[in-house]
């Protein structure tokens, strides 16, 4: 199966309800064989979701010229309910997840 190709199915169908995960910075601890990543703790873990997909571009009202945006430029933070599946889980292969 090529995962890519699945991934980018799933987030077609459900956009916009698109979450970027934004992970703390790595940290390492001391092993037998050396440092090893820790990892990071699922509270840690901070979801943004877009305010406004409609858009693909800005325009500058001061010259009207029309500029490329970041998707993720005008976002709000989201958070998790407890009984969520995903409150719980600490890694993620992909950096969005759907919902």
């Amino acid at each position: 199966t090529d995962w890519r190709a699945l991934r980018a199915a799933v987030c077609a169908a459900f956009y916009p309800q698109i979450a970027k995960v934004d992970r703390p910075p790595k940290e390492y601890t001391e092993g037998l064989a050396g440092a090893i990543e820790k990892q990071a703790e699922a509270r840690r873990l901070r979801y943004f979701v877009l305010t406004d997909a409609a858009s693909d571009a800005a325009v500058d009202h001061t010259s009207g010229e029309t500029r490329p945006v970041n998707k993720f430029e005008d976002t709000t933070r989201g958070f998790l309910h407890p009984s969520s599946l995903l409150f719980k889980e600490s890694s993620y292969s992909c950096p969005y997840v759907v919902f």
